[in-house]
């Protein structure tokens, strides 16, 4: 026993490092290591941008359509045949209040090009629309049942059937209901769109954006040539504000003639790509994508109301445009660690381990430079370092205590004067005075920080001993030259 412990106690270990001279493993090695080095140049930091951190974007947008229309070409084979089409109320002017429904939205807005009008509705009795299915009856059998809704129909039944001509020889009369009357007679819109002039407004859309995770001053707009908005064109101006709705349309792939009749949807999209490591107001800039979301029609129902019980029906087709945002930010990594870590973590990255072949163990040798050396006498300097500063830090803590106290008695003199204060002092002290409570509850406090420090100092000092054990070993490696070739 007594043998093993002096032969345990006697023994020792060197770091040792092996030579290698066969070709073929030094090229097997050094193409591994170029492999190595190109993955990580060329796809981890040149293409993927491993060296920078993403962030999202805070943003806004801002639509204002202009454009004035006049609707005088309407079909009139349409207005011949139904009197009830009201050819007076489409014969008119149109401007932004009348054709954006709802005036503002948050991220799109809506343009009406084609609409069916129904004026002057009250809430009364009237016929259901005879081409809704179940509204016909016969007077003499009669098949309304009140209080019963059809599908698609306008109101609840009042059980009375009206009579009505034209029905053919099966029917003679038309369900009555309460409803909004008259009802609406919901044709085919018109062709081509009422409002086809359309094509020629406009839309400036305002887009703001800010990346707060990088700083304030990191935000703009899409005013990118000045503060004056200007007319977007593919290819003279890409970066415009101002967009024609016939150009939005046509972008987008699709035909506003057609569209215009029956509506649909179009997506504008608004591409931020920003690289913060580049000039921020010289290469921030958004790029747009356009595509037709819905062609074949969208459509929706409001009402103008003009007094209790009255109003305007409107049946709506149009563009609904929807501005989409697809905004990225990259900015480099900038370490915020403390120094003694970031100083420690230079350390370790600097060891470097190599694999060689050629003895009899076979191990692997650590190969130990002047870098980690250097590495080792800033960490030490760093250590010593924090030491001064956490004793300067305990060293006016110490101090905190008198300065509080004095801070009471002074106070104590100020408010009752320097007699009655040493009276007061003089008596209490025998007593144990609220006073003396409060200066030792702020030494207990005093106390307890001290003690969270001299803590806080330990644990430095067990997570400094084992690296610090380290340098002492590497610089003393390094002095006495003890790396050897075996």
């Amino acid at each position: 026993m007594m043998n093993g412990l002096i032969k345990r106690f006697v023994e020792y270990e060197t770091p040792r490092y092996v030579r290698v001279h066969n070709p073929l493993l030094g090229i097997v090695l050094r193409s591994s290591q170029l492999g190595i080095i190109t993955y990580i140049i060329t796809y981890a930091l040149l293409y993927e941008k491993g060296y920078q951190e993403w962030s999202g974007v805070e943003s806004s947008v801002i639509t204002k359509v202009k454009g004035t229309a006049s609707s005088t070409q309407i079909q009139p084979m349409l207005w011949e045949q139904d009197s009830s089409h009201h050819h007076h109320l489409y014969v008119r002017v149109w401007d932004e209040a009348d054709y954006v429904v709802p005036p503002a939205e948050n991220g799109a807005f809506f343009i009406t090009t084609n609409l069916n009008i129904t004026p002057n509705q009250t809430q009364s009795e009237c016929t259901e629309d005879p081409r809704i299915p179940g509204s016909r009856c016969k007077i003499s059998n009669n098949t309304c049942i009140k209080g019963s809704y059809l599908l698609k129909g306008h109101g609840h039944m009042t059980g009375v059937c009206i009579p009505r001509d034209g029905l053919g020889a099966v029917y003679d009369g038309i369900c009555e209901i309460t409803a909004w009357c008259p009802v609406e007679i919901d044709r085919s819109p018109q062709n081509p769109a009422v409002l086809k002039e359309a094509e020629d407004f406009t839309v400036y859309i305002k887009n703001s954006i800010a990346f707060p995770r990088f700083g304030e001053h990191f935000k703009r707009n899409n005013l990118v040539l000045g503060e004056e908005p200007t007319i977007f064109h593919s290819e003279l101006n890409p970066y415009g504000q101002i967009f024609r709705i016939g150009d939005l349309v046509e972008l987008a792939g699709g035909n506003f003639t057609n569209m215009a009749v029956k509506g649909g949807v179009i997506s504008i999209t608004i591409l931020w790509e920003c690289d913060l490591d580049w000039d921020f107001l010289n290469y921030c800039l958004p790029r747009y994508r356009f595509s037709v979301l819905e062609e074949t029609g969208w459509n929706f129902r409001h009402a103008y109301v003009h007094e209790y019980h009255r109003r305007t029906l409107i049946k709506a087709y149009g563009l609904k445009f929807l501005v989409q945002e697809k905004k990225t930010v990259a900015q480099k990594k900038y370490d915020t660690v403390e120094p003694k870590t970031q100083m420690m973590r230079t350390f370790l990255s600097q060891k470097k381990y190599k694999p060689e072949i050629g003895t009899e163990s076979g191990s692997e040798t650590l190969i130990i430079g002047h870098e980690n050396k250097m590495g080792c006498e800033n960490i030490m300097g760093l250590q010593n370092k924090m030491k001064h500063e956490s004793k300067r830090g305990h060293e006016k803590l110490m101090g905190l205590d008198n300065e509080m106290r004095d801070e009471n008695i002074l106070g104590l003199k100020n408010m009752i004067g320097p007699e009655q204060t040493e009276e007061f002092l003089n008596e209490k002290s025998n007593n144990g005075t609220e006073l003396d409570k409060t200066v030792m509850g702020q030494e207990e406090k005093i106390e307890e920080e001290e003690e969270k420090i001299e803590e806080e100092e330990e644990k430095i000092d067990e997570q400094e001993k084992t690296i610090v054990g380290q340098c002492e070993n590497v610089i003393s490696q390094e002095n006495n030259g003890m790396g050897q070739s075996i």
